[in-house]
């Protein structure tokens, strides 16, 4: 019991960021013999034992290292570590809301309305374009919004296709038995997910599905996610598959601990669920290696997560964001995503930029970008440059110390030396 609750309260609390965050770390990835040629033609490999092999992975910033004595203000300010604004996009209240952001102009929601919506970063306001044609609830939505397109699917077992810039529909998908859960796009690859437990891909430039690909749960699917020639899903029950689309196979089963599991993430390398137990765990995405690589410890259920210059970043019932050491395992920081403690939704991250979707707002954090030096920028530096790049008319919360992050300190006890003005 007490071993239980210190494994839970270390997924809660942050400890320093590690200085080699920016330096070139090996990371042990399990690989059988036909695999080695593989690995060695992407990046630089130093064969281990047992079936091992250790990656070279840098981060793409080359900092260099603070002077004897000088406080590490650089290597503190890695993702999540630095001072941020906080723009409100919507304050309506809504659990069933879903939203997808592609690092452009423009937020997609869908909701129990029926409707797909547009948010404007820039102008802090909701469109009028409104695209309508979905005859029940929409729970997914996927914004490609360089290709002026947006796609949706739910309850009426459809998915649309939607222009951008006049809301017309463009294709409409239809071979699902049960609302539609999920969708993922790499390419013109799209993948949904449904109560019906099919996985189906699709060809966006025919509009057609992929028949062969029979990938198949025995409870309703929660979560997809494609990647370069890759599936990954998963189901109520706690089960991932990861499907080869070239084959159409299965390559790997794991019958997760973590019951239904909520959220996923894919890689070349690895793949990491998230789950209604309060665990993110991380697998490998090659060969038989069954075994969880790390699990990183939360208080209640995750809902959203992704994976980024080797930090794991959870959103979690609990209403906090969460930055993991992704080799460690170590929490980095935990931010209160907002004052009222609602679950988040979702996040997505682009650039220095975070869209958080909770049950009761969706949000923009926008977080400072490094400079040449390894000075903090002044409180007054910090205030004017916020308003600076604030858009007109935009309900703008920004201050040297915000209220969400004093709200943090009090309810966590976080003390950070980033987060001292």
């Amino acid at each position: 019991m007490v071993e239980n609750q210190a494994m839970i309260m270390q997924g809660s609390s942050t400890v320093c960021v590690s200085a080699p965050y920016s330096k070139v770390r090996e990371v042990l990835v399990p690989v059988t013999e036909n695999q080695k040629d593989v690995i060695s033609e992407v990046r630089r490999v130093i064969h281990q034992p047992s079936g091992m092999c250790s990656v070279g992975v840098q981060h793409p910033l080359s900092l260099p290292t603070p002077a004897s004595g000088q406080e590490p203000w650089r290597w503190r300010r890695g993702m999540c570590s630095v001072g941020h604004n906080i723009l409100v996009l919507s304050n309506r209240e809504d659990p069933a809301r879903v939203v997808h952001f592609s690092g452009g102009q423009l937020v997609a929601v869908g909701s129990k309305d029926r409707l797909v919506r547009l948010l404007d970063v820039r102008a802090m306001r909701e469109r009028s374009l409104a695209m309508q044609g979905h005859a029940g609830s929409v729970r997914a939505v996927h914004l490609c919004e360089d290709r002026g397109l947006v796609v949706s699917a739910g309850y009426d077992l459809s998915i649309r296709c939607w222009n951008l810039r006049t809301g017309a529909c463009t294709m409409l998908l239809r071979g699902h038995f049960g609302t539609i859960n999920c969708l993922d796009l790499h390419g013109n690859t799209l993948v949904s997910g449904a109560k019906d437990c099919r996985v189906k891909v699709w060809d966006l430039l025919t509009g057609r599905c992929h028949r062969r690909l029979r990938f198949r749960h025995d409870s309703p699917v929660q979560c997809v996610r494609v990647g370069l020639g890759l599936v990954l899903s998963s189901c109520d029950r706690g089960l991932l598959k990861l499907w080869d689309m070239e084959a159409g196979s299965l390559l790997k089963q794991i019958d997760t601990p973590q019951g239904s599991v909520k959220c996923l993430y894919l890689d070349q390398w690895h793949a990491l669920s998230g789950g209604a137990d309060g665990y993110v765990m991380a697998w490998s995405t090659r060969s038989d290696h069954a075994q969880s690589l790390m699990t990183y410890r939360h208080p209640r259920e995750v809902l959203t997560l992704t994976f980024l210059f080797l930090r794991v970043i959870t959103g979690c019932a609990d209403g906090k964001i969460r930055v993991f050491d992704f080799l460690s395992g170590d929490c980095l920081r935990v931010i209160i995503s907002n004052s009222q403690q609602s679950a988040v939704l979702s996040l997505h991250i682009h650039d220095n930029n975070i869209v958080i979707n909770t049950s009761t707002s969706v949000m923009l954090f926008q977080f400072g970008r490094d400079g040449g030096g390894h000075s903090e920028p002044s409180e007054g530096e910090r205030v004017d440059k916020a308003a600076r790049d604030s858009p007109r008319g935009s309900e703008f919360r920004g201050y040297p110390y915000s209220p969400v992050r004093a709200q943090a300190r009090r309810t966590d006890g976080l003390l950070q030396s980033e987060d001292v003005p």
